[in-house]
């Protein structure tokens, strides 16, 4: 569990979870977003508030055929693993569905630049009674590797032993001085697998700068820490990353981007922050809605 400054905090964020907002102490903050509409910055990390949570409302099927989901976790209680490229049964901690549809790396060139962010989303599946569609996401680390090689990287691999990789931490939640958390509602736009986006996640560009564009992404994510038990732990079925790619490195479209070089899908519609419609996914028609399991 984390430390007892951050429980209280989490408390706080309970007992007003019916409004979002952003509830914070000198060592660590709590963004709410369990209400629809909800939106926020976390301004103890390490972007300096200037990466936005946003929780949409929208009912669009959004299946594989229009974003790229590259991790899934899966684990009661509390969840954690980082994207890879490894397979079966090398997978590390909680990371589930290795092959090349849901769990893998990406270029960083692959990344569709929207208003100058990055647009990734977050997929959560919770149960859906009492306080259970409650989930805290504790730990997010982007980084970008220093090869375009696979990562591979498994068993018996920790969160903590990203940091030794030697590879770029692009944007991290929490800093050596502050322990964050963002609250999440599976229930807040309604149940249902691949219909709607349980959160939206917007990376200015500014903090890829001057980085290869061949390099690949890793995010490491870490659900439940923070939360209580069969409340806002982790539970049912899996939590899933996915981004929104663009024109692709080699003059191709990467995968998840239909299309043909240069027009790749998607390239517009995608909101600046603080817009809650996911206007630029509304092709329906595309979508393979994905099935969960649990």
């Amino acid at each position: 569990m984390k430390s007892s400054i951050k429980g209280q905090v989490l408390a706080a964020a309970f007992a007003g979870c019916a409004a979002a907002g952003l509830v914070s102490t000198a060592s660590a903050a709590v963004l709410n977003l369990t209400a629809p509409n909800s939106s926020g910055t976390v301004a103890g990390d390490s972007s300096t508030g200037t990466v936005t949570y946003q929780n949409p409302v929208n009912n669009t099927n959004v299946g594989s055929g229009l974003i790229y989901p590259f991790l899934t976790v899966q684990k009661d209680g509390t969840e954690s693993g980082f994207s890879t490229d490894a397979t079966n049964p090398n997978l590390p901690l909680d990371t589930k569905r290795a092959g090349a549809t849901f769990t893998r790396t990406f270029a960083l060139g692959d990344l569709q630049a929207i208003n100058n962010n990055f647009l990734f989303f977050l997929d959560i599946n919770e149960p859906a009674s009492g306080d259970q569609p409650l989930l805290t996401l504790d730990k997010l680390v982007i980084y970008v590797t220093n090869s375009s090689g696979a990562v591979t990287l498994g068993k018996p691999n920790t969160l903590a032993d990203l940091a030794s990789q030697g590879w770029t931490n692009v944007y991290s939640l929490d800093t050596a001085n502050t322990d964050n958390t963002v609250l999440l509602n599976y229930s807040a736009l309604g149940s249902g697998s691949g219909v709607g986006i349980d959160m939206e996640m917007l990376v200015p560009t500014s903090l890829f700068a001057g980085l290869d564009p061949t390099f690949r992404i890793v995010f490491a994510t870490e659900f439940g820490m923070s939360g209580t038990k069969n409340g806002s732990d982790s539970g049912d079925g899996f939590e899933e990353w996915a981004a929104v790619l663009g024109k692709g490195t080699n003059n191709q479209c990467p995968p998840g981007a239909p299309g043909t070089y240069p027009d790749c899908f998607p390239n517009q519609g995608i909101p600046e922050p603080g817009s809650l419609a996911l206007l630029g996914l509304g092709l329906a028609g595309l979508a393979a809605l994905r099935r969960r399991h649990a």
